[in-house]
């Protein structure tokens, strides 16, 4: 009885529910960071409920991601970190007629992807599709950290003339990303960021 009251008086508490991590904690099996399905539906079903219109950031990985976003209204969501975000999954997220779009589009502020590394070319193209997407549907950005889920290795982006035709933003502020060379640099700050502040390279 104790512990019910002590679990929902947190649970009603803003100061620990403005933000949501579901990962598990000390994670050191990046293949494995999701909760258990018992957890994820506690949460879901008797938590969510009670917390969604006051949650300002969530903390999520690819697994769980979709069912907790899609599970409830968020009108404060204003920041996303996503851990382990497959690049196939990004691609679906993505899209202009998603879910997550028609959710999300004017209301995310702050974003943090850190994606699956995969060494191939059409990885490599499919790691600038997710970026230009990103850029294309959360008009609201202001802040975009793409990185990599390893400590050791980032998704290094390379552009070229049509690949960064793409990457146009009027509301990004602060972007953190890995870039091949410095031709790549100077392609994003060549005034297609106009309101960049804060460039900075992992």
């Amino acid at each position: 009885m104790l512990i019910e009251y002590s679990i929902n008086y947190v649970v009603r508490d803003k100061i620990y529910t403005r933000s949501i991590e579901l990962i598990k904690n000390n994670c050191e099996d990046e293949d494995n960071c999701s909760l258990s399905d018992h957890i994820l539906d506690r949460f879901c079903f008797d938590f969510l409920p009670q917390i969604h219109n006051i949650i300002e950031q969530f903390i999520l990985e690819s697994f769980s991601m979709e069912r907790i976003l899609y599970a409830g209204n968020y009108p404060q969501l204003c920041q996303l970190i996503l851990v382990n975000f497959t690049q196939e999954l990004a691609i679906r997220v993505l899209a202009d007629e998603s879910q997550f779009a028609r959710i999300f589009k004017n209301q995310i502020t702050h974003l943090v992807v850190l994606i699956d590394y995969i060494e191939s070319r059409s990885y490599d193209d499919l790691r600038i599709n997710v970026f230009q997407r990103i850029f294309s549907l959360l008009t609201t950005l202001t802040d975009l950290d793409f990185g990599q889920c390893s400590r050791s290795l980032h998704p290094v982006l390379t552009f070229n003339n049509s690949s960064a035709d793409g990457c146009f933003s009027s509301t990004i502020v602060n972007l953190r990303i890995n870039v091949r060379t410095f031709d790549d640099c100077q392609c994003l700050l060549d005034g297609r960021l106009s309101q960049l502040r804060t460039f900075m390279l992992h």
